[in-house]
């Protein structure tokens, strides 16, 4: 009996903590007063009821708080019928320590030059551990768990603004300009979406633009352009295993150095004469960027501007078209 009776203190002093401490009183009343001599020589069967009743009472406790909402995703994707879209953390985090004004610059003042080896690795990364190996090494590595912590929620809904902003032609005209592209270039479009990242990056091509990397604050973003700029990734992506990419590069091959050097935006050039002349004919709203201007010589324009047009018609194969091309350039004087 002194060992059973040693345990109920303690369950006492559980329940007395407990929300039903009076349901506990009302029992000790009634078996103390009401039950027969031999029952209140039974402690046993006092804690069984004693401790029924606390495991009752914890049963009717209030929920749990709910658990504070989790941070966004380090690489949320928005996918339409051919492109994935990134809005990617790390990205943006480099993205934003470059160029004048950039919300971070070096300790001696000098802007941070935008790596795009960097930003390729960090393309690759959706969680922590990833971009921290990315950054190992690099002055950018301090800042990035504050900027993860502090500022990446209010980037990623700018971001997804951004493209709820411009992206209604992406949807309605994309499976029209794919196909005609890759028509074009000779190549069956690929059933895995073609990836863009999205991030502020004031410091790359003056089009808003470069590799995979979007600028949300540059010319995409204007004037429906940014249909421009996701299919001219598309056909960087595309060109090197296309007819035409082909016909360029073995033109190429042929050439001597100084006229290989001449002909080195020759994959530019076509991207840009082909998205340029997809987009605007199926978006009468769509208004180029300066990429075109840039990437193509203006002494090449009336050749181009022939050359495209039978390609369109089917009256210049896709290879040939490329070994013209680099012919075309490589006779143009520097």
């Amino acid at each position: 009996m002194s060992r059973t009776m040693g345990v109920l203190p303690t369950a006492l002093e559980m329940f007395s903590r407990a929300p039903c401490i009076m349901s506990l009183g009302l029992l000790m009343d009634l078996r103390d007063k009401g039950a027969p001599p031999n029952a209140q020589a039974g402690p046993a069967r006092a804690l069984a009821l004693i401790l029924a009743l606390v495991a009752s009472c914890g049963q009717n406790r209030p929920p749990p708080a709910a658990a504070p909402q989790s941070a966004p995703a380090r690489d949320v994707i928005v996918r339409t019928g051919r492109f994935a879209i990134h809005l990617n953390a790390y990205v943006e985090y480099l993205a934003g320590r470059v160029g004048p004004g950039a919300r971070d610059a070096s300790e001696e003042g000098r802007p941070h030059d935008l790596d795009p080896d960097l930003v390729t690795k960090l393309e690759g990364c959706s969680d922590d551990r990833c971009a921290k190996a990315a950054f190992t090494g690099t002055r950018e590595i301090e800042g990035l768990d504050g900027y993860l912590r502090e500022t990446w929620p209010r980037d990623s809904d700018d971001a997804r603004r951004a493209v709820g902003r411009s992206g209604t032609p992406l949807m309605e005209l994309e499976d029209v300009i794919a196909p005609a592209l890759a028509s074009q270039i000779g190549r069956t479009w690929p059933n895995e979406p073609i990836d863009v990242y999205l991030a502020r990056a004031p410091e790359i091509d003056p089009s808003g633009r470069e590799g995979s990397l979007i600028d949300t604050e540059g010319e995409c973003f204007g004037g429906r352009a940014l249909l421009e700029c996701l299919f001219t990734r598309a056909v960087e992506v595309l060109l090197p295993e296309s007819d035409l990419g082909r016909g360029i590069d073995e033109a190429r091959a042929a050439l001597d150095a100084l006229s290989r050097t001449k002909t080195d935006a020759a994959a530019l050039c076509v991207a840009a004469l082909a998205v340029d002349a997809a987009v605007g004919a199926a978006d009468a709203g769509y208004r180029p960027t300066r990429r075109f201007s840039e990437a193509c010589a203006p002494s090449l324009r009336p050749w181009l501007g022939d050359s495209w047009a039978k390609r369109i018609r089917g009256d210049l194969g896709a290879r040939e078209f490329g070994a013209k091309l680099v012919e075309a350039m490589a006779s143009q004087r520097p």
